[in-house]
This record gives C-alpha cells, structure tokens and sequence, in this order.
C-alpha cells in the first residue's frame, strides 16, 4: 500500500512541475544590486554611525527602486479581492487572541488593563501613550473585520463557543476558497498555497516512512499504553496512602512503565527502498517550492518560508534557521533536508550560526519589503514589533508609528548591527534575483 502512496506522490511532483513553471505573466525583477565596499580606505576612516547611514540610504533606495502594488486593491464594482481576502486572514489570525478573550467575557474584555498586566510582569512599566495607540488601533481593525466578516454570512454577534477557529476565520477562508486569483501575484501564491499543501503531504509519508511500522499492531499498542496507565494509577495511591513514599517500589513502577512504553514504540527495520522513493517525491517538491522563492511575490515567499522553514504564521523570524515544529523528528529522520535559511547561511559572510540568527529575521524583513510588502508605520510586521505576539514576548514601543526601517536603523540595530544586517539583505537580494 506504502509502494502505491510513494508512487502517487511521484506522480504529483511532476505533475506539480508542469503545473507550477513560470508562466510568461510572472513578476521579474530587475536586477538591481547594491555592493557595500567596506574595506576601502574611506570607509576604513568612518565611523560605523556613518558606514549604517549610508548603507540607510542605499538599502532605502534598493528598496524604492521596485515597484510597489497598491495594498489591498479592489476589484471593479467594489468587489474584495484574493489578495485582500488573503490579508484579512491574517489579520484574522493576530486578532484571534483577542477574539477569544473579547467573546469569553461577552463584549466586556479589558483589553488595555490585559495590556498593561503582560507588561507589568515583564518589565514593571505600563505602555506609552504611542503603545496604547497603536493597541487601540488594532482592537479597532479586529473589531471592523469581525463586524464585515459577520455580516456578510449573516452570524449573530451572540454567536454559541467555539471549539476550533473563530468564525471570522472559518468565513474568511471560505470566502478566499470561493474566490477566484487574478492578477500574476495572486496567480501565484495560489499556485504556491496548493504546492505546499502537496508538499506537507509528501514530508507527512516520508516522516513516516523514515519511522518505520509499528512492531505491534494498533490494538496492542492500546493495549500496552492501557497497562501503562494502570501502573501510574498505582504510583498515585501510593503517593496519597503513605506518610512517607516507598521510592524504591516507585522507582521499579516507573521502569514498569518505561519499559511498557520502549514496547508499545518498537518499530521495525526502515524499507530503505522505499524510503528513498518518497525522499525523492519530496526533494522535487522541494525543488519546485525553493524555486518559487525566485519569483518575487511577497506573499509567496512567506508561505514558501513557512512551509519549508515550517514556521508558524506568528513566526516573525522569516528564513530563522533554527525553529521546527517537528523538532528532532526532521533533523533526526530526513537529515538530507535543508531548509533555505541554511542555503543562506552557507552563502553568508558570516559563518556563526549565532551571529547569522540574529541578523536573518530583520535581513529576511527587508527583502520582503524589496519585494513589495507592506512595511510601513502601518504594516503587520511593524504592529508585530510594537505590540508583539505569540512568539515575540517583548514589545518594542519604539517601533509603533514607525516605518520598519526606520525602526531598525533608530532604534532596533546598532550601527554595527545595521551593517551586518544590510550586508546579508544585500547577499539575500542577489541570491534570490541569480
């Protein structure tokens, strides 16, 4: 059965390359590359505050050279777009924390008392008048797309729990299922949303190819984790029983259930084989995925990065090198793999996995800007940094009414940072345009 799933992924990888070619309407940006001569004798004589401000200037107009799409444009007759539906979904996604919260306490949530209280316990300060702005700005966005997204599928605003998304989620991705692409970057990323799709599924067989079967069936499995369990119960009634615990009956209890537990997973040999026939599906999956990265749509190439990264869409560390959510699984099962972070980092002038961490996330930024992304004072990547999120515990206030350059090169960068960063953005625009 394996053989025939491995074969059917075979076929959709190349079925995935006729599919996904470069059509003639692709983006093609020009090459416009910036070279920074730091080892001539008259950046020799400047200060490094000098060195980051020309290098400002010279990203800034990199930056501005491309041509920029309006944001969120609409159809004619005042229709919303894929694009704009494909916007709302994240906002959507940053905005469920404070959907579920919002509808918990029925319309009386606190959200800048909450606030304040998630600083307080950081760092014993309350927000800014320019924090607190910029929170109310965004509760204010959360708000009107819930009130629009309600009222075009007709929910009652007294809606019942929910157990899975919110409802503002859950309609707008029908609405973006229902919705047709148009323009060449809409084209694309949903050419890039249904490879990724194909993608995740041929990781999915490989992982598990790569495991190899369970020894024991799934019933026996139970069976075990059952047995396992009832020990545990015996743990626990001792613990509660006795004054004082008998460590030494715990103690062969818990190698009872270690041993239950090595049982229920043994595995048998890997079918080599067969593995090497789904490790060859998916690297032409992945061929075809870091080949998409070459076409300059913002949008694209972060769901691109957070496929192949497999970050999470709260992930601000766009390219990170260092973040899995199977964690040891990919490293452990499918050492071939590398993520394009990696790529990156062989290429970079730095060879210190540390060092290429912290300067990938705010490079990979601007190259999204280079691309066309939103980074402006208004942007969900500059909110992200004002009033942070899920993976971003700290908040920077500095960064709120900010462009995202102007953010890096004022407050988030030293100088020497700044030039670092703007020499891997540099790399990263050549790379990605060779």
């Amino acid at each position: 059965m394996k053989k025939v799933i491995v074969l059917v992924l075979m076929l959709v990888a190349a079925l995935a390359w006729l599919y996904f070619e470069r059509s003639t309407d692709s983006k093609k940006t020009s090459i416009n590359q910036i070279t920074f001569q730091q080892t001539n004798q008259n950046n020799l004589a400047k200060t490094p505050k000098q060195n980051a401000d020309e290098h400002r200037l010279a990203v800034e107009a990199l930056i501005k050279s491309q041509n920029i799409t309006p944001k969120n444009p609409l159809m004619p007759g005042g229709e919303r777009n894929f694009m704009a539906i494909y916007r709302d979904i994240n906002l959507a996604k940053d905005c469920s924390p404070f959907y579920r919260n919002h509808h918990q306490t029925l319309g009386k949530y606190n959200h800048l008392e909450a606030f304040n209280i998630s600083l307080q316990y950081k760092s014993s300060q309350q927000a800014p008048p320019n924090q607190v702005q910029a929170l109310e700005d965004f509760v204010q966005q959360c708000l009107t797309l819930k009130s629009a997204v309600f009222f075009r599928a007709s929910i009652d605003t007294e809606f019942p729990e929910y157990k899975f998304a919110h409802p503002v989620l859950v309609e707008l991705r029908k609405e973006w299922h229902n919705s047709q692409p148009e323009t060449p970057a809409e084209k694309h990323l949903d050419k890039v949303t249904k490879l990724s799709k194909q993608w995740q599924q041929s990781l999915e067989e490989l992982l598990q190819i790569s495991s190899g079967d369970f020894f024991y069936s799934k019933e026996e499995r139970d069976s075990l984790e059952k047995s396992a369990l009832q020990i545990q119960q015996q743990i626990d009634v001792i613990y509660q029983q006795t004054d004082q615990a008998d460590w030494n009956e715990i103690n062969k209890l818990q190698q009872q259930i270690k041993a239950l537990s090595e049982q229920k997973n043994q595995r048998l040999p890997v079918d080599e084989e067969q593995r090497l026939s789904a490790l060859d599906a998916f690297n032409q999956l992945t061929y075809y995925m870091e080949q998409a990265m070459y076409d300059g749509f913002p949008a694209s190439f972060v769901t691109l990065i957070e496929n192949l990264e497999m970050a999470d869409h709260f992930q601000l560390k766009v390219a990170s090198a260092d973040y899995y959510p199977y964690s040891n699984d990919v490293i452990k099962l499918i050492p071939e793999y590398t993520p394009p972070s990696q790529h990156l980092f062989a290429y970079a002038k730095t060879q210190d996995q540390q060092v290429f961490n912290l300067l990938i996330e705010p490079a990979s930024q601007l190259m999204l800007c280079y691309m066309g992304a939103d980074c402006s004072a208004e942007s969900a990547w500059v909110r992200q940094y004002c009033l942070g999120n899920k993976h971003r515990v700290s908040t920077f206030p500095d960064a709120c009414g900010k462009s995202l350059l102007d953010f890096y090169t004022d407050d988030y960068l030293t100088p020497n940072l700044w030039l670092d960063v703007s020499e891997l953005f540099d790399k990263m625009v050549s790379y990605y345009e060779s």
